[in-house]
């Protein structure tokens, strides 16, 4: 489980850095954060780990109300992007209480 916020990485770095943690272990919960121009690109991964208890299009989708944009995907891999930079620490409040989920 990985919640990282990572302002100096726009949106082809934050889904980089997702493909690369994802070959790194078959079950895994991570979201990324970064910043591009004012805007908040996100990526949501629960590869392994969907769609029960965890759905990453989903949680996207709540983290997208924080940040002032949209988002969702699939079951196991989700992204979006914000216009709200002051709107992550509530995004990263609401990706920690859904990884609660997993224990």
């Amino acid at each position: 489980v990985a919640i990282l916020d990572v302002p100096d990485l726009d949106v082809n770095g934050v889904r980089d850095l997702a493909d690369r943690a994802k070959s790194l272990h078959p079950k895994l919960a991570l979201a990324l954060f970064g910043r591009e121009e004012g805007r908040v690109p996100f990526v949501i991964a629960c590869p392994g780990l969907s769609p029960k208890p965890l759905n990453a299009g989903a949680i996207a989708k709540s983290v997208s109300a924080h940040l002032g944009g949209g988002g969702g995907g699939k079951p196991d891999l989700a992204q979006g992007q914000g216009q709200k930079p002051d709107g992550v620490p509530a995004a990263i409040g609401a990706v920690e209480e859904a990884f609660r989920a997993i224990g």
